[in-house]
């Protein structure tokens, strides 16, 4: 019987396995999520192990700038597991999640090490600035779980370098012991702030209710914008919507879409503008011009794909009419825009050329409605392929200003012969949309 219960026990590589197996999960979830994402790490650091031991160009830098790129999906992927509950269940999940990140800092600092060790000339502060540089892209995101600031570290970034005063105080002083001591201590510093304060229960406990909207602003769900657009009109909006039905929500929505794109290049312009150098041409550029003013119209269209998952789950768990509830999300979707149109209006009339201000409006309608119902007659097929051929359709729309920007005739002719399709595709997926069987339907496109 002893030998029984002792065959039992796990030997030492069970128990190793054991200890390594939640961090080996997170791992996968983080690095493996989908065969694409593991095929790409596998290529892209082939080609950086390949370019450091053989000493080749392309391999080197292909795979260095593809590992770089592909790390900017960590914090994302990080973001998106510790929304899970299910991950949240998983025994020191925030420790395993700092003892991954740290496992990477470390192979980035051996990685460096060893590229220093076969240069001619070593220079050994790369690895603090190594540190400081992956602490800055990681930890930040991390501990907001938004992409925001990195985007405003890219931002401060560009800005201290189109300085000359700025550039050369760095070139300076990057090397002084008391720099390199506070790169060391801001590293440090942030390290012990996601450590101590990320995931607190206290705040996951106060703050865990989110309101996803449907009109999801560029990503960016900002607490008190979303506070402003709640104002509801009616009290089917905050269901069928998941946001603000009323007037004044959908002119903050509309406004904060069509502007923060110019409002944003603006500051930049002004941010990176130099006295000695002329005027920059983009503000006259026709392809510039269009996205910026045709974009937003655009994201409107797309967010519709959250409002058919929003109005598959009320036609499951409520005893509604179909009809009816259809005929409200479509004209709450024709007050958006409205919205959006009058936002964008105001935003031509300062920027686009007076002659094709009526045309490019009229044309960006039609695409946009013509979005709108693509997405909305593909509810019933997968998520990725819905996307896939409106991001195909928006393509085709965009380059086609190109060709229809100097004649505002052809523009016309064209916002009128989209009429004939945006109907159809109304029509057919109207009558889909009435009689679908959501035993059809996989899980992922009601969530």
């Amino acid at each position: 019987m002893t030998k029984v219960l002792s065959t039992a026990l796990p030997g030492r590589s069970l128990e190793f396995n054991l200890m390594w197996q939640p961090l080996l999960a997170i791992a996968q979830a983080i690095f493996l999520s989908n065969r694409w994402f593991a095929l790409a790490w596998l290529v892209s650091s082939s080609l950086f192990i390949i370019g450091i031991f053989s000493k080749a160009g392309w391999p080197l830098i292909f795979g260095g700038f593809t590992l770089l790129g592909l790390h900017l999906s960590i914090p994302i992927q990080i973001n998106h597991l510790s929304r899970k509950k299910s991950w949240l269940l998983l025994p020191d999940f925030k420790p395993l999640i700092l003892k991954l990140l740290l496992l990477i800092l470390t192979l980035w600092l051996i990685l460096v090490a060893l590229l220093q060790l076969k240069a001619s000339s070593q220079h050994w502060i790369a690895l603090p600035y190594t540190a400081l540089v992956f602490s800055l892209v990681m930890l930040p995101t991390i501990y907001v779980r938004h992409l925001w600031p990195l985007l405003a570290e890219l931002v401060l970034f560009i800005t201290a370098l189109s300085h000359t005063e700025t550039k050369s105080w760095l070139a300076m002083h990057f090397s002084t012991p008391w720099f390199i001591g506070a790169i060391i201590a801001t590293s440090l510093l942030m390290w012990g702030l996601v450590a101590l304060c990320w995931l607190h229960p206290a705040q996951r406990a106060n703050s865990e209710v989110k309101h996803t909207s449907v009109f999801a602003l560029y990503g960016i769900e900002i607490p008190w914008l979303q506070r402003i657009t709640r104002s509801a009109g009616s009290l089917e909006g905050t269901l069928l919507l998941g946001d603000g039905d009323s007037w004044l929500a959908s002119l903050v929505r509309a406004s904060w879409a069509t502007w923060l794109a110019p409002a944003t290049f603006w500051l930049i312009g002004v941010l990176l503008h130099d006295s000695d150098q002329p005027q920059s041409r983009l503000w006259t550029a026709q392809t510039f011009l269009v996205l910026l003013v045709l974009c937003p119209l655009f994201t409107l269209s797309a967010q519709q794909q959250k409002s058919t998952q929003r109005l598959a789950r009320c036609w499951l768990f409520t005893n509604g009419s179909r009809q009816a509830m259809y005929g409200f999300v479509e004209r709450k979707f024709y007050q958006e825009l409205a919205a959006y149109l009058m936002m964008t209006l105001i935003l031509m009339l300062l920027l686009v050329p007076l002659p094709m201000i009526m045309p490019l409006l009229c044309y960006g309608t039609s695409a946009t409605l013509l979005l709108c119902y693509l997405i909305f007659t593909l509810a019933g097929r997968t998520f990725w392929w819905s996307i896939s051929a409106n991001l195909l359709l928006l393509i085709g729309l965009l380059v086609a200003v190109d060709f229809l920007w100097e004649d505002s005739k052809l523009m016309y002719l064209t916002s009128l012969a989209l009429v004939l399709p945006i109907y159809s595709l109304r029509r057919y997926g109207k009558a889909f949309w009435l009689k679908l069987d959501y035993a059809q339907l996989k899980p992922r496109q009601l969530l």
